[in-house]
């Protein structure tokens, strides 16, 4: 058995106290009073990204629902992509949420600085995001008008674009209108030139679907002869729905994108505290 020297035991308790004066020295400084503030505000922030992570997942899902019937007379994936951008950006959040809490919660610089870098890259893809789809919203809008105008004159109601029948079906059902844009008149003449007016056999032909025709409060067509005819006064027609579909769908996508912009919003303001608290408890780690 090998003893220690005098000089030896004095080296290796001054070496322990050291180690301990140390561990002493960063346990007060991680469990500080600041950086405990700091922990409880970036808790509470993530609560509240987590939250929101979920609303916006949660809208995401209900655009793409109520996108569904309306794109294939859009010829455009405008919203769709709005609601899939929305359910990756919730999703994302989620996930977010859930690093940053962990980061807080073991004091690990690693995880908090992935945090801080993930927070700051998306905060600017959405900043890009909306510009761009602020800058290019009339584009938007031509594209919406014109894929309208096109599928209704050469795919309503012919063989292989169920799809695109249906879709116009339930809009015109479902908002009260008849053709593209315009009133009176103007709404349902598109109709007079259409493949699906001209391919009719029979005579007198349909000169709309009963889609554009009045309905009761129980959803049954008031007159669907006189509908389809056209037979009552053009100037003040009691059984056709005569304001174009275009204005109540565009007005749908913009309510939509109203819906998208505050959430996003919303999201970006909760962002930039996130990375604010996450840098300072770093700093003092």
């Amino acid at each position: 058995m090998m003893f220690l020297s005098s000089e030896q035991n004095r080296q290796r308790r001054r070496a322990n106290n050291m180690s301990a004066d140390k561990t002493k020295v960063t346990i007060k400084k991680k469990l500080g009073c600041g950086a405990k503030c700091l922990k409880f505000l970036i808790f509470f922030f993530n609560f509240i990204f987590l939250i929101a992570g979920c609303a916006v997942l949660g809208v995401g899902v209900w655009i793409y629902i109520e996108s569904t019937s309306i794109k294939a007379i859009m010829g455009s994936s405008l919203l769709l992509n709005s609601a899939y951008t929305l359910m990756v950006a919730g999703a994302i959040a989620i996930l977010m949420a859930a690093l940053g809490c962990c980061g807080a919660w073991k004091e690990n610089k690693c995880l908090l600085m992935t945090y801080f870098i993930a927070l700051m890259i998306i905060f600017f893809a959405e900043l890009v995001g909306g510009i761009m789809a602020y800058a290019y919203r009339n584009d938007a809008k031509f594209t919406v008008k014109k894929s309208m105008q096109s599928t209704l004159k050469e795919a309503y109601g012919l063989e292989g674009n169920k799809g695109v029948t249906d879709t116009w079906d339930d809009t015109q059902r479902k908002f009260e209108c008849c053709g593209v844009e315009g009133n009176t008149t103007d709404a349902y003449q598109l109709w007079l030139v259409s493949d699906w007016y001209v391919e009719q056999v029979g005579d007198p032909k349909e000169k709309v679907p009963s889609s554009c025709c009045k309905r009761n409060d129980d959803g049954d067509v008031i007159n669907l002869q006189e509908c389809q005819q056209l037979e009552p006064d053009f100037d003040n027609p009691d059984q056709v729905n005569t304001e174009g579909c275009f204005d109540s769908v565009y007005e749908f996508i913009l309510d939509n994108s109203l819906v998208i912009g505050g959430v996003g919003v919303g999201i970006a303001f909760i962002q930039i505290f996130g990375m604010v608290f996450a840098l300072c408890l770093f700093r003092q780690l």
